[in-house]
């Protein structure tokens, strides 16, 4: 799977799936906790993409090496 932008209406608080410290996480751009954390990119792109839409936001997901 490479990158994938869902484009929201805003900017601010855009939304992130990464690979750290062996986990699967979301974050809020420039929060630095994690909103969950998975054992797999797909409930991590799941998760994700649901947050992003409910807050109108962009939506990355990067791959394991960034």
């Amino acid at each position: 799977m490479g990158d994938v932008v869902w484009k929201g209406a805003c900017c601010a608080g855009r939304h992130r799936d990464l690979f750290e410290d062996g986990r699967w996480t979301n974050k809020v751009e420039g929060s630095t906790r994690a909103t969950s954390v998975h054992d797999t990119k797909a409930e991590v792109v799941e998760e994700g993409r649901d947050m992003a839409r409910e807050r109108k936001v962009e939506h990355f997901i990067r791959n394991m090496d960034g």
